[in-house]
Order: C-alpha cells, then structure tokens, then sequence
C-alpha cells in the first residue's frame, strides 16, 4: 500500500536505510520532510513508525492511521491493566 509519512528531518538517514537511497525525501518546513512509499501495512511497520514518537506520523491513507490509532488503543489497554 502507498503511505504518506512525515518525519523529524533528524531521521533521513533512517528512512533512506528504511526504503532505500533513492527515496524522495519532500521538505515539509524547516525542520522536517513527508515521503511517500510503499509498504506492507501490518503491526510491525505501525510499530516501527511508532518507534519515532513525536518524530514520525503516518498522514495518508486514514485508515491506516486508524489503524495506527488502534494499535496504541490495544497496546495501552495492555499495560493499564492491574
């Protein structure tokens, strides 16, 4: 699936060892860049993007971000548990 992300300019390195050195990389501000690219959306990408924190958002499709959102609902639920 095509996924647009936003990322911390900090993390070009990691994207380009991500999805290869070729990537195009769209300046979005002064201090980060969007990229477009296509992955297998599954828990582990959701994960890696999570990985990032603030630093890193999912912005296209939406249902991949609610899918994103669903995951933190699921993993969160986990550790509030008692």
């Amino acid at each position: 699936m095509q996924v647009k992300l936003r990322f911390a300019a900090r993390l070009a390195g990691v994207v380009f060892e991500r999805f290869g050195s070729d990537t195009m990389l769209i300046p979005d501000g002064e201090d980060a860049f969007t990229v477009t690219v296509q992955v297998a959306v599954s828990p582990l990408f959701l994960s890696w993007v999570m990985g990032f924190g603030r630093e890193a958002e999912i912005l296209y499709p939406q249902s991949v971000r609610e899918q994103c959102a669903e995951l933190c609902r699921q993993v969160l639920g986990q550790y509030e548990k008692q």
